[in-house]
Parts: C-alpha cells; sequence; structure tokens
C-alpha cells in the first residue's frame, strides 16, 4: 500500500551537509544490510533519504504508509501490519529506505507496552533486522 501522502521521490539539491551524509551512506550501502541516518533535530533527513531513494532505486516508506496498513488492522494485528508493510516493501526492491524509524521504534514500541502483546512491535522490528543481515551475501 502506498500512502495518500506519499510523494514519488525526486532528485533535489542538497546543502553540503546533507550531500556529505548522502555520499557517506550510498558509500556504505554495499558494506551493510542495514544503515541509519541520525541527526538531531530537523536537518533535512527525509530530503537526503528521498534522493538516495530516487538514485538507487530504492522503495521508499514514510510514516504514512506504515499508518495507512495498521489503520486497515484490528489493534492486536498492528505488529503484523508492521511486519507486513515491511516484508512487501522488500518483495518490491531489494533495497528499502524507511524514514522515521526512530519514531515507530519510540512512540509505537513504547505506546505498545500496555497492550495485550507487549514487547511482540519490538521483536517485530528486530527480526526485520535479523532477515536483513541474514539475506546479504
Amino acid at each position: 500500500m502506498t500512502s495518500l501522502n506519499h510523494v514519488t521521490p525526486q532528485v533535489v539539491n542538497l546543502c553540503s551537509r546533507q550531500e556529505r551524509a548522502y555520499s557517506s551512506i550510498l558509500s556504505l550501502i554495499p558494506k551493510s544490510p542495514v544503515l541509519a541516518l541520525v541527526s538531531e533535530g530537523s536537518y533535512g533527513r527525509s530530503t537526503v533519504l528521498r534522493k538516495l531513494a530516487a538514485q538507487l532505486p530504492a522503495k521508499y516508506l514514510d510514516l504514512g504508509d506504515l499508518f495507512d496498513d495498521i489503520k486497515q488492522v484490528d489493534p492486536l494485528q498492528l505488529e503484523e501490519a508492521v511486519l507486513a508493510c515491511f516484508e512487501r516493501s522488500f518483495a518490491e526492491q531489494d533495497t528499502v529506505i524507511f524514514d522515521d524509524y526512530y519514531a515507530v521504534q519510540e512512540q509505537l514500541v513504547e505506546n505498545c507496552q500496555n497492550t495485550a502483546r507487549p514487547s511482540i512491535l519490538s521483536f517485530a522490528l528486530s527480526n526485520i533486522c535479523i532477515r536483513l543481515e541474514r539475506a546479504r551475501p
């Protein structure tokens, strides 16, 4: 499913700091199945990630994509919806760029602790990373 707010990534001009981050990630992709672009505050991470998705090519996911899947399931199936969103994306492209992963990790995982299945979302996200590591040649 594609978010209604999802815009096809387009190549944009990056400032020098963004260009350094972009070049660094591009050089690391062949070396690691899982990478993170981390910065404090709003410094254009999404812009860098959109450019990467357009250049590679890669499937670009954002929170809108994830929430489109989540809102269609029973709240007790939230974890399965998250995992299915990632699995479907990896079926479409070998490279998936997920913008704002930290928000899912920090907010959704924390909010799921008082549900009938605490820690399952954290397990699902960890499982995605483990699958990536195993799939790497």
